[in-house]
């Protein structure tokens, strides 16, 4: 599949410039990372989240730290839940399920960015399917999350060497 048709036409119709980047199969962004041989931290997941009145949110986080799903809700005041895989299947029809892009926008769903992915010169997004990866240099990725709110939504995680990362305070 390579990249699902609705992301292909965002990033298109947003004149945003990206690269194709191709690896073996993986089942999640971590070891999509892993198997591309990019950090963990620049490979952006989507976590898709739904609260009490049905709407969606897509936090989006670097792949090697874990969603801080109490401070998201503190900050948006809303309660937060993630997804089903049937749910995801269904907001994500044309990506194979586990490999759903971070660019809530294209999907039509609000989005909250980690400010981890401030950081990074490159940043890397799942093209829909589980063998590619979207490389966007910063300055398209700021263009492509422009007016995204962001917020320190993640916590410490696996790191590249398996150990536990504690969480960076800003």
């Amino acid at each position: 599949m390579a990249i699902a048709i609705t992301l292909k036409d965002y990033l298109s119709n947003n004149h945003i410039e990206y690269d194709v980047v191709s690896h073996r199969h993986t089942d999640n962004a971590f070891n999509s990372a892993t198997a591309s041989h990019l950090p963990t931290a620049q490979v952006a997941k989507a976590v898709v989240l739904k609260n009490r009145d049905d709407k969606y949110l897509m936090a989006v986080l670097p792949a090697n730290r874990k969603l801080a799903l109490e401070e998201l809700n503190r900050i948006t005041g809303k309660e937060y839940r993630m997804v089903s895989e049937p749910e995801l299947g269904h907001l994500f029809g044309d990506c194979e399920t586990g490999a759903v892009p971070g660019v809530g926008d294209a999907y039509k769903i609000n989005s909250m960015l980690d400010d981890e992915l401030f950081a990074m010169r490159k940043v890397y997004i799942e093209a829909g399917d589980h063998e590619h990866l979207i490389e966007l240099d910063q300055a398209q990725f700021m263009e492509m999350m422009y007016g995204v709110p962001h917020a320190h939504i993640s916590g410490s995680a696996v790191s590249e060497q398996g150990r536990r990362e504690q969480p960076r305070r800003l």
